[in-house]
């Protein structure tokens, strides 16, 4: 009575091999560019969101001087604050507002793969006004390799994401 052989070829474990590998090829580059996209998108979607709160911060406490500072170096980051350009100077600097000791905004840290290519607001600072028209108008552009999505804002107060370069609208 023999023994029934346990185990694999030499030949299905090669075959086994090449196909894990053909595969992962196929799979991590695209993994890794919905990963740049999702930092993308977030990078972009949270700036929207932090001026519309900061709009909406600003008419609820009837003051006109909130604003949003954007820093380009060494790394990225922005920060919303009532205070002072000369004591918000920075990405590590205490950029709070009412002086409540909590830091509002995104930094690189927090979006590793994420640039910030371009901030078009004159002083790199964005001031929030409570009327609904006392925005400045400009934009800020974030990339990920050759992917961007831009935040842009005009003087009347419209705010959108868009991407340069594509669709019938010009960004």
């Amino acid at each position: 009575m023999r023994h029934a052989e346990c185990g694999f070829t030499l030949m299905e474990l090669l075959t086994a091999l090449t196909v894990t590998t053909i595969l992962l090829m196929v799979a991590i580059p695209s993994y890794r560019q919905q990963q740049e996209r999702a930092q993308l998108s977030a990078a972009a979607s949270r700036l929207y969101s932090d001026i519309q709160q900061t709009r909406a911060d600003a008419i609820r406490r009837g003051a006109d001087a909130l604003n949003i500072y954007f820093f380009l170096q060494p790394d990225w980051c922005y920060r919303i604050t009532d205070r002072s350009d000369a004591e918000c100077s920075g990405c590590d600097a205490l950029c709070d507002v009412a002086r409540d000791g909590q830091v509002r905004g995104i930094s690189h840290s927090d979006l590793p793969l994420v640039t910030l290519a371009e901030v078009t607001y004159r002083g790199s600072e964005l001031g929030i006004q409570r009327r609904r028209e006392g925005m400045a108008a400009g934009h800020v552009l974030f990339q990920v390799a050759s992917q961007q999505l831009m935040v842009k804002t005009t003087g009347y107060g419209r705010l959108r994401i868009c991407e340069p370069g594509h669709g019938d609208e010009p960004c």
